[in-house]
């Protein structure tokens, strides 16, 4: 059972420009994609230096209409930031939200009913005047005391929301009926992170699931470390869900998703999909917010260590703990497999 920490029982740490997050027992993870967000007002954006630059949003104090969001973070914390945006809107619900985010990020957060706009970023300094606040993303990297805590409570404690329910709401079209037999989506990353799922493990896992007679479709990445020829049971989707309404459609269509930490991983948590994400450097605590996510992490004492390329730093790479993937496997193969059954279309 998954250990779920209210943002009251978080302490986060006033100093500014920090990017460690404490977990139990000492063990410090640094958030490489949530440091990369550090320069939000006082750098990337400039929105502290703008002429007529609004005041950070503060939710008791906020009167105005219209919210600036700056975002310079990946899809995946795109994703985690969706219950906070969603809390916000029914803290305000007459005022218009409005996300400045590239390309990739502006995808997720112009499916969440909770977003007015999406600019593209970045902003010209002048486009700031007309915001009575925008939200002080620059405050996530900071010092949380709190073991599990997910990057959705890890959030809205550093912005000060009082994120009381966890959803990801996501404005997607209907699917039409899914024929066939049990099917499974399998995520790959590029072969040389940390993160992804090492090739030889990736074919295990299609080779168990075509043995319990469950068909596999990849997504992610194009690396040819992942080219799995003459497997007819497995469907090569990488490349090929170039938005996130064709990734969120393929992995609605899935009974159940295999994924490492990534966008596939909080895509298919915000879908409420049945998942197993394997960690290997960073930390499962950052998938506690997804309540039909199982992770399967190493207790190995360097672990998490928050690399995400290249070799492992100790070279030992023990990080994740491999030979329990099979039985995770079982579980979720039983799980989809009854799910199938009882479900032969989803609409």
């Amino acid at each position: 059972m998954k250990t779920v920490v209210p943002v009251q029982d978080m302490q986060v740490s006033a100093e500014r420009g920090r990017s460690l997050l404490e977990f139990e027992g000492g063990v410090r993870y640094i958030l490489s994609d949530v440091e990369a967000m550090s320069g939000l007002s006082a750098g990337a954006l400039h929105v502290s230096d703008a002429p007529d630059a609004p005041p950070a949003y503060r939710p008791a104090d906020f009167r105005g209409s219209r919210l600036a969001v700056p975002f310079i973070g990946g899809q995946g914390d795109a994703v985690a930031l969706l219950p906070v945006l969603a809390t916000i809107r029914d803290l305000h619900p007459g005022i218009s939200i409005e996300v400045i985010a590239a390309v990739g990020a502006a995808q997720v957060f112009a499916l969440s009913p909770a977003v007015d706009r999406v600019h593209p970023h970045p902003m010209t300094i002048a486009s700031w005047r007309g915001f009575d606040a925008y939200l002080p993303l620059e405050r996530i990297p900071g010092t949380v005391q709190a073991p599990n805590a997910g990057l959705a409570r890890t959030f809205a404690a550093a912005l000060g929301v009082p994120l009381a329910l966890i959803r990801h709401p996501l404005r997607l079209p209907p699917l039409g009926p899914r024929t066939g037999g049990p099917l499974v989506v399998v995520a790959v990353g590029e072969a040389a992170s940390m993160r992804s799922v090492p090739p030889p493990l990736v074919l295990q896992i299609v080779t168990a699931l075509n043995e319990r007679g469950v068909a596999s479709v990849l997504v992610g990445h194009l690396d040819d470390a992942y080219r799995f020829p003459s497997r007819p049971e497995l469907l090569d989707l990488r490349g090929r869900t170039p938005t996130v309404v064709e990734l969120a459609n393929c992995l609605r269509l899935a009974d159940a998703v295999v994924a490492h930490d990534s966008f596939v991983m909080h895509l298919a948590g915000a879908l409420e999909r049945p998942t197993l994400a394997l960690f290997a450097p960073s930390s499962a605590g950052i998938a506690s917010d997804y309540r039909t996510v199982e992770t399967l992490s190493s207790d190995a004492p360097c672990a998490p260590c928050g690399a995400a390329t290249g070799a492992c730093p100790l070279g030992h790479g023990r990080c994740v703990a491999w030979d329990a993937v099979g039985a995770a496997l079982d579980r979720l193969i039983d799980a989809t497999c009854s799910i199938a059954e009882a479900v032969p279309a989803l609409g």
